[in-house]
């Protein structure tokens, strides 16, 4: 219906996490790389979800929208983002596991976990 392919063509690296250990407060920076392996034009929907840990220790997602992009054939686009850990009335955070995860058109394209500390 927006015009995004529901099986894109794609290469992508490694969701990189620029650290695995954070604390209560700071920014969970991360990065991938896509590159096209369509002869066309493909419009893509980037998004993340973070799954977050709950007081049970079970892990709950939360999708975020992150960018969306046109990429030619062949073409390769880095993309970072920085997404703040903190305090909000909304939610509660716990120490522990948490993981990360790259969304394409809807699709996972890779997870990767790290560790949230939380400020005595």
């Amino acid at each position: 219906l927006l015009g995004f392919s529901a099986r894109p063509k794609l290469a992508i690296s490694r969701l990189k996490l620029n650290s695995k250990q954070i604390h209560l407060g700071d920014s969970l920076e991360f990065s991938t790389q896509i590159e096209s392996k369509a002869e066309t034009t493909q419009r893509l929907a980037i998004d993340y979800a973070i799954h977050h840990r709950k007081s049970n220790g079970s892990l709950s997602p939360k999708v975020f929208k992150w960018k969306e992009v046109s990429l030619e054939a062949g073409q390769l686009v880095e993309i970072k983002k920085n997404h703040p850990i903190r305090k909000i009335t909304t939610r509660t955070y716990y120490p522990g596991t948490h993981r990360l995860e790259l969304l394409v058109n809807g699709r996972s394209q890779g997870m990767e976990d790290f560790e949230l500390f939380l400020l005595g």
